[in-house]
């Protein structure tokens, strides 16, 4: 989507996994909270880049996060399903 728009990319699990070790990891050695704050950081980051950015599955439902994207979001944050068509914007 990021490229036929002709936008950045950013994948925040690739992000956090770069920058901090493996996930599984993270989680087993310094437990979610931590890694929630790291993912909060990488969001953040990512939607003040702009384009494309691809949530971890949890990510959503952490608080915060949700909020903070569509206040920054020039247009609603949306899941692609899983037949890879975008939702409809209505």
């Amino acid at each position: 989507m990021a490229k036929a728009l002709g936008v950045p990319f950013t994948d925040t699990d690739r992000v956090i996994a770069r920058e901090h070790g493996p996930i599984p990891r993270l989680f087993a050695e310094r437990g979610e909270p931590v890694f929630r704050e790291l993912e909060a950081e990488a969001v953040r980051r990512a939607v003040e880049t702009g384009g494309v950015v691809s949530l971890g599955g949890g990510s959503r439902h952490a608080r915060g996060h949700a909020r903070g994207d569509r206040g920054r979001a020039r247009r609603p944050v949306d899941r692609l399903g899983r037949g890879g068509r975008a939702p409809d914007p209505r």
